[in-house]
């Protein structure tokens, strides 16, 4: 008998904006540029906004996908995927982790397969279509992701969706749409991390002095804010002067 044919190993999903890793605009993860020397504002705001597309990059950055195993073969997933969403039983929470290993592992029109199912079968959970908005994400189709967030947050106001909404505007350059979802991102869970501190890098887009250290502080102090948080803290109030600072809070 012939040898069955293995199936390929997986490869992780990646927004529509992802730069190659390594490449032109790809966090830096550890180094911290020295910022004993003021920069101009306008070089700290185009960096700022590159750091968080950057970073944005991965698909779990809200922090929001269930935790799964995205080793388990396409057959396995497919086959359990199958028996979560039969009409006879309904596995919600197991079609969503299906979806997420199936996404995490770049099987997109499986996972996009998983989360619209939940969508449907789960008409008042948030989650199946804000994974699907990320699925969409991933497959480069930014409108359809936008109607799916959009779909999550008539469900049920989430910090997570308005967080995904405020990086699809910023990059779509309007940055006056991302501040107010990342601002509603904060308003609605302070303890948030990942929301405080995409709203604390809105601010500083706009030059919001007292907005931008106060939410990214507390990015920082709520733990598990990107590496250059800080970094772009001290950048902002050395661009700015600090002559200018109270003026400008």
């Amino acid at each position: 008998l012939a040898e069955a044919t293995p199936e390929p190993t997986p490869t992780a999903a990646r927004p529509p904006w992802a730069s190659t890793p390594g490449g032109p605009g790809a966090p830096t993860a550890t180094h911290n540029p020295p910022t004993n020397q003021a920069r101009p504002l306008t070089s700290v705001i185009a960096e700022a906004r590159n750091y968080v597309l950057g970073v944005s990059q991965d698909l779990n950055f809200t922090r929001a996908l269930p935790g799964a195993d995205p080793n388990q073969s396409t057959s396995t997933l497919q086959a359990k995927l199958n028996n979560q969403l039969s009409s006879h039983n309904v596995d919600i929470e197991g079609a969503l982790r299906t979806g997420s290993a199936a996404l995490l592992s770049g099987r997109l029109e499986l996972a996009a397969n998983a989360f619209r199912g939940v969508a449907d079968d789960a008409p008042r959970d948030w989650r199946g279509p804000y994974f699907a908005g990320l699925t969409s994400q991933a497959q480069g189709d930014n409108a359809r992701a936008r109607t799916w967030f959009i779909e999550a947050v008539s469900r049920e106001a989430r910090p997570e969706p308005y967080t995904s909404l405020a990086i699809l505007d910023m990059n779509d350059s309007d940055m006056a749409a991302a501040s107010i979802d990342a601002r509603k991102a904060a308003a609605i869970d302070p303890t948030y991390e990942p929301g405080r501190f995409v709203a604390g890098m809105m601010d500083l887009v706009q030059t919001n002095v007292r907005g931008a250290e106060r939410n990214l502080e507390a990015a920082m102090a709520l733990g598990g804010a990107p590496s250059r948080t800080e970094y772009f803290i001290n950048a902002l109030q050395q661009s700015v002067g600090e002559a200018a600072l109270p003026s400008l809070r």
